[in-house]
């Protein structure tokens, strides 16, 4: 918008679909403005530099008219702003979620546009089948359905795609759920074995096709091939423009899409030198032009172990043991990175997630409920519940967390304390305890749409490490127990073991999970996963795509009848004494554990609500990003992780206001918060008012939970299009910052990023340290060490009708011309004034 105000007129010119208007009172001007503008006629959109040169030629035609006609204007403020606002009126935006560049430590996966800043552009055309795809004739950027989508990546990993395909942009198609052509509705962008690099068994285990509907498009290279998944607004625009285009036979002018995916690991920063690209992660790390995906995993424990500081608080029954009963799940997930601002994971990540902070609730509420009924002198096994970060890229949470343990249990039985300094202080109280037993949740959302709602008693499998050996069957005989309790009436859970548990190998037996963490290090660790599906394949045919998302994807009734379930097995396993296991077991709630559940559901998973609206999160802390502005305008938080920012780099680092994610400072504030309870007898917490934990008696083990940081410190979330999203900070930062309480309880932060990314203070980067050989040697290999590539905030997607480089070229050469006439207008005018003046004299 351009404005100008003098003593005897008034402008007001707007670049707009049909050209550029004037209104004025007076008729000279009017009439100067009109011709200007008159002599570039913009069409509703225009493509390429060249028309975007033409827009910012318009605008300074128009403003040097306006300075030579009154030169006490001012108009420098104005110049700016007029540009944006022609370039927003030419090109359509595009609601989408691109596919960028990723890396790992053997290449690279993603997508990526040629380097130096250059464009992908294509005349849109819709394909609703493979034939469409092969009758193309020209260059096209494709708009295809999800499962058309699914074939195209299918045919470019097998080199039968069209050279004519430049890229796909793909449909939202939430109606259809995505049907196929047989009419099985699927889509998921995962490997048919997810992660299958790092799987445990070798070729044999790699062979099993746990997600047979995967098109491996999350892990494949799409290099100069740009592929975008628009959200529900922009799909309904696409399609207009690709039926517009279909209706006149493709002819001039048509709607294009061009696609920026410039990508500094493709060799971006150095212009068209594509030899100047990245070959892995670690390259590109050391090199500055990526980042280490993932940040942080959430434990606590119940009861408290290590808390703020030192304590220990659980008598002679549990800081004397070394080991304690593992809860875990994934924090987050990410589709495996496809369409990163559209993953939610709903029943891939969030449904484990969730059960396990409300198993955390359930069993912390009934160890302090029934400390009456536990026999003198007992105390139990620590129950940590962990939430491990990073797990679809790498395990790298699980991994980070097994080898601390690892190195931690390795130091405290050597002479040598200068090795187990740093891992005891990664883990606090943890360290030199082991894991007796593991009980994973996976995907537990047993939602109708793939559980039939008539089922009254739906079944959650438990797949077992058979060479666990007894340990193992002790689990699942407490789990099947644990399910088998609910009280009558109000729905319950069956657990039963999946099928070729006693007979399978444990590669074979278990499905591909955190697990293998533990199992690398220790075949015979004792684990157990808890999923839907009995074997293989999945049961949730969206596995690892953007359709697993919302509260269609899970039920939160039955996932609290699997918490609940989980928090008595627990109280089994955590107690040598049967009957103290068996009363804290009678004492969960199944109604409270409900309510929990409903509520976690709220803040993780639906779309309507999200943290920044959900009564647990807002009780608790401020999300960094409150939502909505996610692609889709989805409230419910992102699963991918992200990248760790320098605050990751600082492993020590407790505060959870600083560099956390908001999934991650909500999951260690609502486990600071349920654990507390569980403080063993003579154990209280202050519950003073804190800004952090500098405010809380570490010594006795207190932890400060619920204060909320200001603005100004909060971690910032590097979008895909544009900068950062939070944490930027105003005059007023420190009005939303809030005080906590003083808890005696103990959650912790620990880093979900492989041990070998370090980062450099000094230099204030990351950096890849060398291997480990006793680490590569281990079953699953070397840690994959994911990295995603920096970009320029200009990334995306637009859409724009395109001339044709002829009339274009001529349009431009009229726009100079045009420019260079009202300059020669305002010098002529400026002289004319000049020999006025000075006759007058």
């Amino acid at each position: 918008m351009i404005r100008a105000r003098s003593t005897h007129a008034r402008w007001r010119c707007r670049v707009r679909e049909g050209g550029c208007f004037v209104r004025s009172r007076s008729s000279r001007s009017h009439l100067i403005l009109r011709r200007a503008a008159g002599a570039l006629v913009l069409p509703r959109a225009m493509p390429s530099a060249v028309s975007r040169a033409r827009g910012w030629l318009l605008s300074l035609a128009a403003i040097v008219l306006l300075t030579a006609h009154d030169r006490s204007w001012t108009w420098r403020g104005y110049v700016a702003s007029s540009f944006a606002s022609s370039e927003h009126l030419l090109y359509h935006a595009i609601g989408h979620a691109p596919c960028v560049m990723l890396l790992n430590r053997t290449g690279a996966a993603g997508c990526s546009t040629p380097a130096g800043r250059s464009r992908v552009v294509a005349t849109l055309q819709r394909a609703t089948s493979m034939r469409d795809v092969a009758e193309l004739k020209e260059a096209r950027m494709l708009l295809t359905p999800p499962s058309v989508f699914s074939d195209v990546v299918r045919a470019r990993a097998a080199g039968t795609l069209s050279a004519r395909v430049k890229g796909v942009l793909v449909e939202r198609a939430d109606d259809a759920l995505n049907a196929t052509a047989d009419g099985v509705a699927a889509f998921s962008n995962a490997e048919r074995y997810p992660q299958s690099a790092l799987a445990l068994g070798g070729d044999a285990a790699i062979a099993i096709d746990w997600n047979p509907v995967g098109d491996g498009a999350a892990t494949a290279r799409f290099d100069r091939f740009p592929i975008a998944f628009l959200d529900a607004d922009a799909t309904t625009r696409a399609l207009e423009f690709a039926t517009e285009n279909a209706a006149a036979a493709y002819s001039r002018p048509s709607v294009v899409a061009s696609a920026n995916f410039a990508m500094a690991a493709d060799g971006w920063r150095s212009r068209a030198k594509r030899s100047d690209a990245s070959r892995d992660s670690i390259e590109c790390v050391r090199d500055g032009r990526c980042l280490p995906v993932g940040a942080h995993s959430v434990v606590a424990s119940a009861p408290p172990v290590g808390g703020g500081g030192s304590y220990s608080g659980l008598g002679d029954g549990s800081s004397s043991s070394s080991g304690f009963v593992l809860v875990a799940c994934k924090l987050d997930g990410g589709s495996g990175g496809m369409f990163q601002e559209m993953s939610r994971d709903a029943n891939g990540a969030r449904s484990g997630l969730i059960a396990t902070l409300a198993a955390a609730k359930a069993y912390s509420a009934a160890l302090a409920a029934a400390a009456g009924s536990i026999g003198a002198g007992v105390a139990p096994k620590p129950v940590v519940f962990a939430a491990f970060g990073g797990e679809s890229f790498g395990y790298s949470g699980s991994r980070r967390f097994a080898r601390e343990l690892h190195r931690a249990r390795a130091s405290s039985s050597s002479s040598s304390s200068s090795s187990s300094d740093g891992a005891a202080s990664v883990l606090g109280g943890l360290a030199g305890m082991s894991a007796d037993a593991v009980v994973e949740m996976g995907a537990v959302g047993l939602a109708s749409r793939r559980v039939p709602a008539s089922t009254t008693t739906p079944t959650v499998y438990a797949h077992a490490n058979v060479d666990g050996g007894d340990a193992t069957d002790a689990i699942v005989d407490a789990l099947i127990a644990g399910a088998a309790a609910a009280p009558s009436g109000e729905g319950r859970v069956e657990v039963k073991r999946a099928s070729g548990g006693s007979d399978a190998s444990s590669a074979g037996s278990l499905p591909p999970s955190s697990a293998f963490s533990f199992i690398r290090r220790d075949a015979s660790t004792p684990v157990v996963v808890l999923a839907e599906h009995d074997g293989a394949p999945y049961s949730d045919p969206f596995y690892g795509g953007v359709y697993d998302a919302g509260v269609d994807a899970v039920d939160a009734a039955r996932m609290a009848r699997v918490a609940a379930a989980v928090a008595r097995a627990v109280a089994r396993l955590a107690f040598a004494d049967a009957a103290s296991g068996a009363a804290v077991s009678a004492a969960v709630s199944d109604a409270a554990t409900a309510s929990t559940t409903s509520n976690l559901t709220a803040c993780l998973v639906d779309e309507r609500v999200g943290l920044a609206a959900c009564d647990a999160a807002r009780a608790l802390f401020t999300p960094n990003d409150p939502g909505p502005g996610d692609a889709g305008g989805q409230r419910a938080p992102g699963s991918y992780p992200g990248v760790a920012v320098a605050e990751a780099g600082r492993e020590l680092d407790q505060d959870p206001r600083r560099g956390k994610g908001d999934v991650a400072q909500f999951a260690w504030h609502f486990l600071g918060e349920v654990t507390a309870v569980a403080a063993p007898s003579g154990v209280s917490s202050s519950k003073r008012a804190c800004g952090g934990n500098g405010d809380c008696d570490a010594a006795s083990g207190e932890t400060c939970v619920g204060a909320v940081a200001p603005a100004a410190t909060r971690r910032r979330r590097r979008r895909l299009l544009g900068n950062f999203v939070g944490g930027d900070g105003d005059d007023d930062a420190d009005a939303d910052a809030r005080v906590g309480a003083c808890l005696a309880s103990s959650p912790r932060f620990i880093p979900a990023t492989s041990h070998r990314f370090v980062f450099d203070a000094d230099a204030g980067r990351w950096n890849v340290a060398d291997p480990d050989e006793d680490e590569e040697d281990l079953p699953g290999g070397a840690d994959a060490l994911w990295a995603e590539s920096d970009w320029p905030s200009s990334i995306g997607i637009e859409m724009y009708r395109s001339e044709g480089v002829v009339r274009e070229t001529m349009f431009f050469a009229l726009g100079v011309a045009v420019v260079a006439g009202a300059l020669a207008c305002a010098k002529c005018r400026e002289e004319r004034e000049e020999k006025s003046e000075r006759y007058r004299e």
